[in-house]
């Protein structure tokens, strides 16, 4: 009867006892869990946690002290990295420089790196920038907003999401782990997209990427210029041999389909397949009256075809009929238009 009435007593208080949001169960535990509650096993990259922990009293204190501080280097126990502390001023503004050890160096741009900017006439803190990846331009910076924050993410100087809430202050992110960032921001960011999957997913495309790119220096433009199934420089148009010996943007990309195409087949792909038209697939009533003076849709055929012949050489039926099988229509941050792709700068 005790232990029944017990039981009844103990479910009575978890059924009326109102329960904290997330949000408020973060912002309370941040000091009290310290890094460890909301650090992931493997972190997105080095966190420097520790230092901004140690050196809060900097962080915090009136701007003429703050601007004093020494230039250190610090040896975290939990993270295997070091992180270069160091004060700047500039603009109206003085800089609080967490910058992580990369390669036996501490580039400001390197990835888990957090610059605090606050203000030299008030001491306020106006933003903090994080970097993302070991380049200038992906980065997060994040702006109070009341006694919340907001946060901008961007992609090699692309906004991918912008104005995003969190529910706590800037100061609290100051000593906060990453993690926590992105768990409060979970529903509103797609965090595997921010970072690059693991280098063993994509190994081979990235080998091929670096075999082009050796490669350039040794190619030439040429004005219609591409390179026929025996591996001669040719004009598209008429397929006469060139003089120059070079590529136009279309013989690019067909260059490099080629390097593809001939481990398949032992030849390089035919010009005259890769011109034929689509017209069943893109174009409207208006375009036909240019489909011979101007060839509007030359390039998107062009580039559907060199994409059907490698599908071909990977199909059992070798007849597939869609031009479109191969589009990419879908890439995230970004619009696809239908028959043109997607802008580029």
């Amino acid at each position: 009867m005790v232990r029944t009435l017990i039981f009844i007593f103990v479910l009575l208080i978890c059924l009326f006892t109102p329960e904290r949001g997330e949000a408020e169960r973060d912002s309370l535990n941040i000091e009290e869990a310290g890094y460890y509650e909301f650090t992931d096993l493997y972190p997105p990259f080095p966190e420097n946690v520790e230092v901004r922990k140690l050196l809060k009293e900097i962080i915090f204190a009136p701007a003429v002290e703050a601007m004093r501080a020494s230039q250190g280097v610090f040896v975290q126990k939990n993270f295997n990295n070091r992180v270069l502390f160091q004060v700047k001023r500039q603009n109206g503004a003085f800089y609080l420089l967490f910058t992580n050890e990369e390669n036996y160096s501490f580039p400001l741009y390197s990835r888990g790196s957090y610059i605090i900017k606050r203000s030299l006439e008030d001491g306020s803190l106006l933003q903090i920038k994080i970097f993302l990846r070991n380049h200038p331009e992906c980065f997060l910076r994040i702006f109070p907003r009341n006694d919340r924050s907001s946060m901008d993410v961007y992609l090699y100087g692309y906004p991918v999401y912008q104005n995003i809430n969190l529910p706590i202050s800037l100061q609290e992110i100051t000593t906060s782990p990453f993690n926590l960032l992105k768990r409060m921001s979970k529903n509103s960011v797609d965090w595997s997209l921010i970072f690059s999957p693991e280098a063993e997913q994509y190994k081979e495309v990235r080998l091929m990427a670096e075999k082009i790119r050796g490669k350039l220096p040794e190619l030439r433009d040429a004005d219609d210029g591409a390179m026929n199934q025996n591996g001669e420089y040719v004009l598209i148009e008429d397929l006469s041999i060139q003089e120059s010996g070079g590529f136009n943007c279309s013989g690019f990309a067909k260059w490099i389909v080629d390097g593809i195409y001939y481990l398949k087949n032992g030849r390089y792909l035919p010009i005259e397949r890769l011109k034929d038209k689509n017209y069943s697939t893109r174009g409207h009533r208006w375009s036909e009256r240019y489909e011979d003076s101007r060839d509007p849709y030359f390039g998107l055929d062009w580039t559907r075809n060199l994409s059907l012949s490698l599908l071909e050489t990977e199909s059992e039926s070798k007849a597939l009929i869609d031009p479109e099988v191969a589009d990419v229509r879908e890439v995230p941050f970004f619009d696809y238009i239908e028959d043109v792709g997607y802008p580029v700068e």
